[in-house]
Parts: structure tokens; sequence; C-alpha cells
């Protein structure tokens, strides 16, 4: 397996599967609350909306759908729902949608802790 590295303000951070980490949290937890005590700057938390600004993107992902099946309850290609999430202005009518779409899938995001 190999793991995705990522750089943020300089410092390199590793993207582990998410049940890679739900397998090691407990461990994981403990080495970063030992972290926290030397230097609390060492720890960023990931949070979901300093990566993605476009709404429509983020309410996709917040609900872990994919483009296809976001355009299937949308009755739209998934072209056009890529070329929504690549736009830099949504209309506010069609973000309203979208969240109507999605208003049975939770938001996996709100859950995590800070």
């Amino acid at each position: 397996m190999s793991l995705q590295t990522i750089q943020l303000n300089g410092r390199g951070f590793v993207l582990v599967p998410e049940a890679l980490y739900k397998a090691n949290k407990k461990q994981i937890d403990g080495l970063v609350s030992e972290d926290e005590d030397s230097s609390k700057d060492d720890y960023v938390p990931f949070v979901l909306d300093d990566y993605f600004q476009n709404p429509v993107a983020l309410e996709r992902i917040r609900r872990r759908i994919t483009q296809r099946k976001l355009a299937k309850l949308l009755g739209c290609s998934q072209a056009y729902v890529s070329q929504l999430e690549s736009s830099e202005k949504v209309p506010k009518t069609i973000i309203a949608k979208v969240k109507k779409a999605l208003k049975n899938y939770p938001d996996i995001w709100a859950e995590m802790p800070k």
C-alpha cells in the first residue's frame, strides 16, 4: 500500500486510508495528545472547508457521494456535476437543488471532532 503525502504550511503530512486510521485510532490519538503537550503548533486538524471552496463539491464530499451518484439524484449528467464543481460561482438555486437532493445523506464531517 502506498500512502499519499501532502504539504501544508511547509510541513509534510501523510494521508492514510480510513480503515487503517480506524484500526489504529487509539494509538494515533495517544501519539497526537502526547505531541500536543510538547508543541501545540505541530498538529493541524484537517478541515474540509479549507480545501474545497466550491459549495457543490463540498456538499457532495461531506456526504461521501460520487459525482455519478449526485448526477443521478439531480437527473443530469456526471459531466454537468463536474462542470458545476469546477465553476467559481454556482447559482444559489443550484446549491439549493443539490442540498435537497442530498437531504437523506448524512454529513459525515459534521460528526468528526474538531
